[in-house]
């Protein structure tokens, strides 16, 4: 069975930028909780997850990205056309001052 999420890194100067593909649902929630914490701690600068490319995520995912704001201070990137951008304003996904619209906005912002 193929994996449900694909996880597709990239670095800049000061950032790495993790992009999902696929979704992420309490099958594989832990299991991309672990693999972002891993790259988030291999590279030491600005951590960007990029969801644009979701094409589903249940509770157990979002959860995994609220702590993931909040504990490591990621910034989470969904614009408003994206597949899951509804399902994330309807449930209040909160990752507070870490959620940018498109990706040059977070990797422009200094916050």
């Amino acid at each position: 069975m193929p994996d449900l999420c694909t996880v597709e890194t990239r670095q800049t100067d000061s950032h790495t930028i993790a992009r999902l593909i696929g979704e992420v649902d309490a099958s594989n929630a832990a299991s991309i909780d672990e693999e972002l914490r891993a790259i988030a701690g291999a590279f030491r600068n600005v951590f960007v997850v990029d969801l644009n490319e979701l094409d589903y995520i249940d509770s157990a995912g979002i959860a995994v990205l609220e702590r993931l704001a909040r504990e490591l201070g990621c910034r989470i990137v969904i614009a408003e056309d994206a597949t899951i951008y509804q399902t994330l304003r309807i449930v209040r996904f909160n990752a507070g001052d870490s959620l940018f619209e498109s990706l040059a906005d977070a990797l422009s912002s200094s916050a």
